[in-house]
């Protein structure tokens, strides 16, 4: 068997259909307009933040030197869960190193069948983030997919398959990244009263931007009547890197004792923490800024319509500019480049097969006349 030659065969195919990856080399995030990353408050050089994750790595070194069970654990670390904690309104938080790896490691735990009933169901989003799959797919639980935001769909799933399992999960994002609209939460948290379903929230690209002060939307509503577990990153508008866990005490000292995603992984470093701790603090302090890079990003939204491109209708930073052709999407992708303006393009897997698009994050250092000098780009294709 050539395995490697199997391998080459497949990259052929990945080049056919146009959806081969590379990575892109150093010094893509120089053109004159960067909508392409996630930094959207502009915290990733903030020089406060800077300051405080070098005094920490001053005081504790690079790294944090192993687990958080074993060696990698210091009393900032619980400062800032217990902060986190406080401003998501929840009983306790707990810290993870990606949100990839709290996604796909906390969910497969939560549905663990040796802990949960062997006949437990899963109700998910079909735009939910490939961590959430990868904890799906791992777990030994049945699921029923509904199609994205559709709330009718969802209840006829709950009344179709509740009474033959024994216990529900609801999984869902409050904002999505590919898709840049908000989840119906108010409607959600309903349906998990009413039929008793264990709320699942990804937070990642709400963080930062939405809600009470900024720290998610899930802070707009109450939550106390429903079993729930909340993630957030620290990757998007915090600038950084890592992840929380928010839920309640009960949760999160089950996770500390079970999910191998927090046992067995180095923790953040020292350095991360003090940062991340820092710019998580300084989130209520950008309540002007999140009203401005909302409003460029309806400018955008609304010039993109006018001009018969198709985007969601929602009000979020991100819009997506949404195609049929992965040509048509390239096409647009390098006009925007040749204008120095950089913005993701985004193919399938990640997104359906007849919706390829570039996706669009407006963040703290585009202004009005930015957005326009877009616009009269595509306006021109």
């Amino acid at each position: 068997m050539e395995y490697t030659k199997l391998y080459t065969q497949y990259l052929q195919k990945l080049q056919e259909k146009k959806i081969y990856r590379t990575i892109p080399e150093s010094g893509i995030r120089t053109p004159t307009l960067d909508f392409s990353h996630n930094d959207y408050l502009g915290l990733s050089k903030n020089k406060h933040c800077l300051d405080e994750g070098y005094r920490i790595a001053q005081e504790y070194g690079i790294g944090s030197t192993g687990s958080r069970l074993l060696s990698g654990s210091f009393p900032l670390m619980t400062h800032f869960e217990n902060q986190i904690a406080l401003d998501k309104h929840t009983e306790k938080a707990l810290l993870f190193s990606t949100g990839y790896q709290a996604n796909s490691t906390v969910l497969a735990q939560l549905l663990n069948t040796k802990v949960v009933p062997k006949k437990t169901i899963v109700f998910f989003d079909k735009a939910n983030h490939a961590s959430l799959y990868h904890a799906l797919f791992i777990s030994d639980v049945s699921y029923k997919r509904f199609a994205h935001n559709d709330i009718n769909a969802l209840c006829e799933l709950i009344e179709q398959y509740s009474d033959e399992y024994d216990a529900r999960f609801l999984v869902v994002e409050s904002i999505y990244g590919m898709d840049g609209d908000k989840a119906p939460l108010e409607a959600y948290i309903s349906l998990c009263k009413e039929h008793n379903i264990f709320l699942y929230i990804d937070e990642a690209h709400a963080t930062g931007l939405f809600g009470e002060r900024g720290y998610g939307l899930s802070t707009n509503h109450d939550l106390s009547g429903i079993e729930y577990c909340i993630m957030g990153t620290f990757s998007k508008a915090l600038g950084g890197m890592g992840a929380y866990i928010a839920s309640n005490t009960h949760v999160i000292d089950y996770l500390i004792s079970t999910c191998g995603g927090f046992i067995y992984s180095t923790s953040l470093s020292p350095f991360l923490i003090g940062a991340m701790f820092s710019a998580w603090q300084l989130i209520p302090q950008f309540e002007q800024e999140r009203i401005r890079i909302l409003r460029n990003a309806q400018i955008l939204r609304q010039g993109i319509i006018q001009y018969g491109y198709d985007t969601t209708h929602d009000s979020t930073h991100i819009v997506p500019l949404i195609s049929h052709s992965i040509e048509h999407i390239q096409s647009l992708y390098s006009l925007l480049q040749n204008h120095g303006i950089h913005v993701s393009c985004i193919r399938p897997p990640t997104v359906p097969p007849n919706a390829p698009r570039l996706r669009f994050a407006t963040n703290i250092f585009h202004t009005q006349e930015d957005i326009e000098y877009v616009l009269h780009i595509l306006q021109k294709a």
